[in-house]
C-alpha cells in the first residue's frame, strides 16, 4: 500500500545523509561550488511513496511516482501516519503561478530544493542552534530554498515535472522563426538539461541560479545571454541549445497577454 505525506518529506540518494546532519555543519558534503548535492527532492502534502526497503529504524529506500531516482532514501519520521489518501496535484491557474513565482523573489538556492521556506521538522529531528551556522548552512540545514526546476514544481503544487532532463521534452515545443521574445507566452520554458527560465510575461522571467538564488530579469537580455552560449532548437537540445517548451493551455495564457505590463522588480 503506498503511504501519502501529510507534510514535504526530504528525499536524499544516500542512507548515509543522517550522519551530514550533526555538529556545526562540517560533514555535510559540498561540491566545488558549494551545493549539496545528495538532496534529491522535497515530497509535497499529498503526494505519495512506497517503503521499499528498511536499513536502520528510522531509514528507509522508497519510490515514489513522483520522482524518476532509482536509489531514493528518507527518514520515516517525517511521515504522519494519519495521513493515507493521496492527492491529486490541482494546477493552479497561469495567474496564480505567475504570482507565485515572483513572490519567490530572493528566495536562496538550494540543488534539489522544493521547499522556499524550508522543512521545519528538519530543525526538531536534526537539532542545531543556528546561530552557530553560517547563513548558507542554515539554509542546507533547513532545506530552505529551490533549484531551477524546483521554482517551477513549487509553484505548479507539484504538477510539472521535477527534474530540466524532463522539462525538455514537456509540452509542445515553441517553434522559433523569429524574435524569440516577441513569441513567447507566460510559463513557457526556455530550457536545457541542466537549466530552465520560466517566462513571466512579454518582459519578464525568474530563474534560479546558484550565484544569485531566485531572481527576475527583463526578457529580452537574458535571451540575449543564452545565445551567446546556446542555439536556439526546436528539439532535442544538446549541450550547446535549448527549446522553448509550452506546457500551459493556450486559451489560459491569451488572457493573461491581453493584459497591461505589470510593475515588478527586476533585478
Amino acid at each position: 500500500m503506498s503511504l501519502v505525506t501529510s507534510s514535504p518529506i526530504p528525499v536524499f540518494n544516500t542512507p548515509e545523509f543522517p550522519s551530514y546532519f550533526q555538529g556545526k555543519g562540517e560533514s555535510i558534503p559540498l561540491d566545488d561550488q558549494g551545493l549539496m548535492r545528495c538532496l534529491e527532492t522535497i515530497l509535497l502534502p499529498g503526494m505519495s511513496f512506497d517503503l521499499r526497503e528498511k536499513l536502520t529504524d528510522n531509514i528507509f529506500k522508497i519510490k515514489t511516482p513522483n520522482y524518476s531516482g532509482k536509489e531514493l532514501y528518507i527518514d520515516k519520521r517525517f511521515f504522519n501516519k494519519t495521513s493515507l489518501i493521496e492527492q491529486p496535484s490541482n494546477l493552479p491557474s497561469v495567474d496564480k503561478i505567475c504570482e507565485t513565482l515572483k513572490n519567490l523573489n530572493r528566495i536562496p538556492y538550494l540543488w534539489g530544493g522544493n521547499c522556499p521556506e524550508g522543512v521545519a521538522r528538519m530543525l526538531e529531528l536534526y537539532p542545531v542552534d543556528l546561530s552557530s551556522l553560517e547563513t548558507k548552512i542554515q539554509n542546507i540545514w533547513q532545506l530552505k530554498g529551490v533549484d531551477c526546476s524546483g521554482l517551477l514544481y513549487y509553484a505548479t503544487n507539484g504538477y510539472t515535472p521535477r527534474n530540466t532532463s524532463d522539462l525538455v521534452n514537456y509540452g509542445k515545443a515553441v517553434l522559433m522563426k523569429k524574435e524569440i521574445a516577441k513569441i513567447v507566452q507566460p510559463l513557457d520554458l526556455i530550457v536545457w538539461k541542466g537549466h530552465v527560465i520560466i517566462v513571466i510575461d512579454k518582459e519578464t522571467c525568474i530563474e534560479s541560479t546558484i550565484k544569485k538564488g531566485v531572481h527576475l530579469r527583463n526578457l529580452s537580455e537574458r535571451i540575449e545571454e543564452v545565445l551567446k552560449t546556446r542555439k536556439p532548437v526546436n528539439q532535442n537540445p544538446s549541450d550547446d541549445s535549448f527549446v522553448i517548451r509550452r506546457w500551459y493551455s493556450d486559451s489560459l495564457n491569451s488572457s493573461i497577454m491581453r493584459r497591461t505590463k505589470q510593475s515588478c522588480c527586476i533585478l
